[in-house]
């Protein structure tokens, strides 16, 4: 699984085509959580979403995929530039597993490493908080 995962890191941050967060680009990302409420949980979330407008996206996630439980909602994303490859952001979804269902809300900080993988941040908040890749097409 660890082989997988840093292969994957690999083809994010080899991407030569120029993307940007705008009107009409995708976007497909992944977090590694570390979530620490009583016990330490670590857990591998991923989500695609789509650019409505410049700075508005909605899209589909799961989380809970390498240790469960096993969660697939829907959320949306609002994006504030701060610096030239720098941005802060606020998300929120709604999940749902088995009859039970989660609302997720943070803030959380992108940097471009280049014009298409952002590395991130989540700063907290409902959910817990990590670190990620997403990458724009």
């Amino acid at each position: 699984m660890q082989k997988l995962l840093f292969t994957c890191l690999l083809l994010l941050c080899g991407g030569l085509a120029e993307a940007q967060i705008e009107k009409g680009k995708y976007m497909l990302g992944g977090q590694l959580d570390i979530i620490d409420i009583g016990n330490s949980v670590v857990r591998l979330d991923l989500d695609a979403a789509y650019f409505f407008n410049d700075r508005l996206a909605f899209g589909v996630a799961t989380f809970g995929f390498l240790n469960g439980p096993y969660f697939v909602g829907v959320q949306s994303r609002y994006v504030w530039p701060l610096l030239e490859k720098t941005y802060v952001y606020g998300q929120a979804g709604f999940y749902a597993s088995g009859g039970i269902a989660r609302f997720s809300a943070f803030p959380g900080l992108m940097y471009f490493l280049n014009d298409r993988v952002a590395l991130e941040g989540r700063l907290g908040g409902i959910g817990g908080g990590g670190i990620g890749l997403s990458l724009l097409f």
